[in-house]
């Protein structure tokens, strides 16, 4: 029965298309039109290819934009248009989203962050937390799902503002901003950078990256999210790595014809436009911008804790498909590691390379350095990533292609 089922033909029995529908509804909790491509480009281009608010005036969806406006008039005089952004619902998370606003702050005071709180407890967290409670949106009405997170990010980008998203299970230790830039540059400023596996070149991480507003880059989010709504089994990520063609072995040429990406006659093209992926590039995943090494990609540079940026934890992961265990005695004992490490950052009276006036001994916010005195605990599992990797001979920087292969680096 078993190899019967494995080899039957689907397509001849409907009711399976009509649970996969079930299916995609349940995923995205009822709360999205199911009207084909054509809607999603008439909610996300309108004059311009910008944006469209909803028209009713009484909408509670329109809620979450007040904090978008709010967010654009502060920064309508700023020398850069960049803001962060994140999203949030439930205790557990909205409980240390106050700490995790403070850290942020502490770090980078002149970051702006943007909050899509999806319940009145996040909501409320944000607000007496933030030193811009304006910038706590009201997505209540909003899906919880990364459709909002994409969507999100396309209406800032749609008012003229770079958008850093970062996981709220990520760490800020020091202002991310000089850093923003490519692991191996050309000279060209890329439009969009990605957080990306340590020991690859190109292995993305939607967890931490950064998207310039530009006209590129709205349609490429646009894009992301149609594909996105077609795979409601599947991840922001996922379908990231299918847009930029990063799966091992994978015929671009075969999934955009089949996506309807690059032929103008196609549904999604005329909707959205055809497919040109903006240039893009690598963060500094191993010292600046790392993840840790419980998962097997992750990992920091031995010697470099005091260069990190931002540290990315695996907590929304499940505890048992993690490779390394490395906080497991954190969590016997009922204590979140992401908590543990935000409360020794606030606790500490020394400021944090980046931070505030004082950004070290030689340091600038233009080139920071990280010869500040870091907590000893924060610093004790932070130490707990660092690692060493192979190089991949004739690959650029020694680091791995995440087009030729899945398997993570070892030490």
């Amino acid at each position: 029965f078993s190899l019967d089922f494995l080899l039957m033909d689907f397509v001849r029995f409907p009711v399976f298309g009509l649970w996969l529908r079930f299916r995609r509804l349940a995923t995205h909790r009822l709360e999205l039109p199911f009207a084909g491509v054509a809607m999603l480009a008439s909610a996300v281009r309108g004059s311009g290819g910008q944006p469209r608010k909803p028209r009713s005036k009484g909408s509670q969806f329109l809620r979450a934009y007040s904090a978008f406006d709010a967010l654009a008039a502060n920064l309508s005089s700023a020398p850069r248009r960049l803001a962060a952004i994140t999203m949030c619902w439930g205790r557990a998370h909205a409980t240390r989203l106050r700490l995790w606003l403070l850290a942020v702050r502490r770090a980078a005071p002149g970051l702006a962050v943007l909050v899509l709180c999806f319940d009145k407890v996040s909501l409320t967290f944000c607000r007496s937390a933030s030193t811009a409670s304006s910038f706590c949106a009201d997505a209540r009405a909003w899906p919880r799902s990364s459709l909002s997170k994409l969507s999100g990010i396309l209406v800032l980008l749609s008012l003229g503002i770079d958008a850093l998203w970062l996981d709220t299970d990520t760490v800020v230790l020091r202002d991310p901003v000089p850093f923003l830039r490519p692991l191996h540059s050309s000279g060209e400023v890329p439009d969009m950078l990605f957080s990306v596996d340590a020991d690859s070149w190109n292995c993305v991480n939607s967890g931490v990256f950064l998207l310039r507003a530009v006209p590129a880059t709205r349609q490429f989010v646009a894009v992301w999210a149609s594909l996105f709504l077609d795979r409601p089994l599947s991840s922001d990520q996922a379908t990231l790595f299918l847009l930029l063609g990063l799966f091992p072995g994978m015929d671009f040429a075969s999934v955009a014809a089949r996506e309807g990406l690059l032929d103008p006659s196609a549904a999604r093209a005329r909707a959205l436009g055809p497919h040109l992926t903006p240039s893009w590039g690598a963060l500094d995943s191993q010292a600046h911008f790392a993840t840790s090494f419980e998962a097997t990609y992750g990992g920091i540079e031995v010697g470099r804790v005091s260069d990190l940026s931002v540290f990315h934890l695996m907590e929304s992961w499940p505890r048992e498909s993690l490779a390394n265990p490395l906080y497991e005695d954190l969590h016997r004992a009922g204590i979140d590691p992401v908590r543990r490490l935000l409360e020794g950052i606030l606790s500490s009276e020394v400021p944090l390379p980046g931070g505030g006036a004082d950004v070290g001994v030689g340091g600038s916010h233009e080139d920071p350095v990280g010869v500040c005195s870091m907590p000893s605990d924060v610093r004790e599992l932070l130490r707990r990533s660092e690692r060493g990797w192979v190089e991949v001979q004739g690959a650029p920087g020694g680091r791995r292609d995440c087009r030729r292969s899945f398997e993570a680096g070892s030490r």
